[in-house]
């Protein structure tokens, strides 16, 4: 495998969420060598120089202006977009008009052409993407690129389209030719066949690109493994809008998992994506929300010292919190159902001791017994 050169840059990217289901081939339409997304979003993942070298310029997550209409194409792929495809750029050479993308002498190098199958086969494998995945950009919208493959004239030293799908289809989805029959699709579920991400004869590379929330099926349907995701919290917030989305991935592509209002609070772990907040809301589970709806806690000295040994959750309504253990103490404020805090396991007759967000601040405190649900 090549080696590629990462210059991966978050600057011009103008969303994230990517889905990963389509890999586009491109050229750059002049003769040149470049490796940027340029202002405005528009670009590829990454770019392929004449003498073979690979540079990734965006990361997989990002959203790139590189396969849409643009108000001016007409579209051809009933699903291909650019929220769900990752793009190659190859640098081309031209002897003829090179203003002309209609001209027969474009062309690509063997090293270019060398180096893109390669880099297709290994995303093909770390991503779950098969060959009938690959596509030209012509075969997304009727924009004539990447010229030499849709001229398909073998100019030089270019290969014709079918000629490329030759070298890249002993890979598909990760699955090799021949092999026993056995199958093991990654699925959110065996009955969401659109849900799949890759088809393996090998279990063990299927176990590999098994993401959290998705299991392994046999041929028969049957799950033979489930990635179950780990957490981690390293803080607290609260949702700063109405009817936000907790999605299932970094994106507004990515399936609604549930809703969140102004108020409800939830953990974090840090691993956020672009402007997605990973979080784990109670009822709803792990996923990601907007950066612009999460208020993270901001500890104060008032909660110092506290060592939390674990997590709970208020099953009722306008429940007090009060600042000693008994009613005779005095409000600190209320819980609705579904509230959460962190709990130190010291109680006190029918009184737990808790550390809650109250009034813009952490707070130690202590709340009735039988309105504690620990997780």
């Amino acid at each position: 495998m090549a080696k590629i050169i990462n210059v991966i840059s978050d600057a011009n990217v103008p969303q994230w969420g990517n889905g990963k289901k389509f890999i586009a081939i491109h050229y750059l339409g002049v003769v040149g060598q470049n490796n940027k997304v340029e202002a405005g979003g528009y670009g590829a993942h990454y770019y392929i120089y004449w003498d073979g070298t690979i540079y990734q310029a965006a990361k997989h997550d990002a959203i790139l202006w590189q396969v849409g209409t643009a108000g001016y194409y007409t579209q051809k792929h009933p699903e291909a977009r650019n929220s769900n495809t990752i793009g190659i750029e190859l640098c081309p050479k031209c002897d003829g008009n090179a203003s002309n993308p209609s001209d027969p002498y474009w062309y690509f190098t063997t090293e270019t052409q060398e180096a893109c199958v390669q880099l297709v086969k290994k995303l093909m494998q770390d991503l779950g993407i098969p060959a009938s995945h690959v596509l030209r950009h012509y075969d997304i919208v009727n924009k004539h690129c990447p010229a030499p493959y849709v001229n398909n004239n073998k100019y030089k030293t270019s290969w014709t389209w079918e000629e490329f799908k030759a070298r890249i289809s002993g890979i598909s989805g990760g699955s090799s030719a021949g092999g026993t029959g056995q199958m093991y699709r990654i699925r959110k579920s065996w009955a969401d066949a659109g849900s799949q991400i890759g088809a393996y004869e090998n279990l063990d590379n299927a176990k590999a690109a098994c993401k959290a929330g998705y299991t392994v099926y046999d041929k028969d349907g049957k799950a033979v493994y489930r990635k179950v995701e780990t957490w981690k919290a390293t803080g607290t917030a609260t949702c700063g809008g109405n009817g936000v989305y907790v999605r299932s991935g970094p994106g507004k592509s990515h399936d609604p998992l549930g809703q969140l209002n102004k108020g409800q609070r939830f953990e974090v772990d840090g691993n956020d994506s672009g402007e997605w907040v990973h979080v784990k809301v109670a009822g709803i589970g792990i996923g990601y929300m907007h950066k612009d709806y999460v208020v993270y806690d901001q500890p104060t000295a008032s909660a110092s010292g506290w060592k939390a040994i674990g997590t709970a959750t208020c099953t009722g309504s306008n429940v007090n919190v009060r600042s000693g253990p008994g009613t005779s103490y005095k409000s600190l404020g209320q819980l609705g159902k579904g509230n959460r805090f962190e709990i130190d396991g010291q109680t006190k007759g029918s009184w737990t001791h808790i550390k809650v967000h109250l009034d813009g601040k952490d707070q130690i405190a202590w709340i009735s017994s039988q309105y504690v649900k620990r997780d």
